[in-house]
């Protein structure tokens, strides 16, 4: 399943991708076809999908994808778009929560996206996340900072 598709099948898969069609990429699976796309390719199906928003599709696709860089790119974008539920699914699917700098988790808003990355190992003191956080007005990082 790690063999290139040609660039008709990548336009395909990317297409199902962005309309939201979980049943026919799950088709696509099933009939053991790659989801790996054409280089040429501008996206990849993991990111399309997390565009849509659709929590299943992004968790099939996270599923049965095998890079593992490809996988905590997808990680950072749902963090920096505040899509805290598909974040953690995607660590649970295999994506380094470790990749992520803990300031873009901090500048999400979400207390509960905090403490879950900070419970699968970010350092919080790395990179000077509060500081960058409550320089940006992150009222939310106060709390965490004193915790800590």
């Amino acid at each position: 399943m790690s063999e290139a598709l040609s660039l008709e099948e990548s336009r395909e898969l990317l297409a199902l991708c962005k309309d939201g069609k979980l049943y026919q990429v799950e088709e696509w699976i099933r009939q053991g076809k790659s989801l790996k796309v054409h280089p040429k390719s501008r996206d990849e199906p993991l990111h399309a999908s997390l565009r849509t928003g659709f929590f299943s599709l992004v968790e099939l696709l996270a599923k049965h994808t095998e890079s593992q860089d490809l996988k905590n790119e997808v990680l950072l974008q749902a963090v920096r778009r505040q899509m805290p539920e598909i974040a953690m699914m995607l660590v649970e699917q295999g994506a380094d929560p470790t990749s992520v700098p803990f300031s873009d988790v901090v500048c999400a808003w979400d207390p509960g996206m905090m403490r879950y990355f900070m419970s699968k190992g970010c350092d919080p003191f790395k990179e000077d996340s509060f500081a960058r956080a409550l320089s940006y007005g992150i009222r939310t990082a106060l709390g965490f900072y004193m915790d800590c």
